[in-house]
């Protein structure tokens, strides 16, 4: 008797210490997926702040892009309006070397007629 109450005994202990094995690999699987869900989350998080950066960022690029546009776009105006000065300048310094051959620099001359001939 005293064999199969140890024998009962023995079973007894191998399967509560079987279940105790089985129940802390499963809590330990468990707590491995709970932080491997964590580190997703915490991925995701990190991913979705890098994104925002780089939202901020492509904004702030698109409006010094247009701020630039616009300054080229004033160059480009106030280059125009200089060459058209330009232009004007020497029109009227070709008029007055043309005046200036025209002068007549005798006193008293009562017949000026340009010497040039024009």
């Amino acid at each position: 008797m005293t064999d199969f109450l140890g024998l009962i005994s023995l079973i007894i202990n191998l399967l509560l210490g079987s279940g105790g094995v089985w129940l802390w690999r499963e809590t330990r699987r468990l707590k491995k997926a709970e932080a491997v869900h964590e580190e997703t989350n915490n991925a995701i998080l990190a991913g979705n702040e890098w994104k925002e950066i780089a939202e901020k960022r492509e904004n702030e690029v698109e409006r010094l892009n247009r701020l630039l546009d616009e300054r080229w776009a004033d160059k480009a105006k106030d280059r125009d309006t200089i060459f058209k000065l330009l232009e004007e300048k020497h029109d009227y310094s070709i008029q007055l070397q043309i005046a200036n051959f025209k002068l007549c620099n005798r006193r008293g001359c009562f017949d000026r007629e340009p010497q040039t001939g024009f």
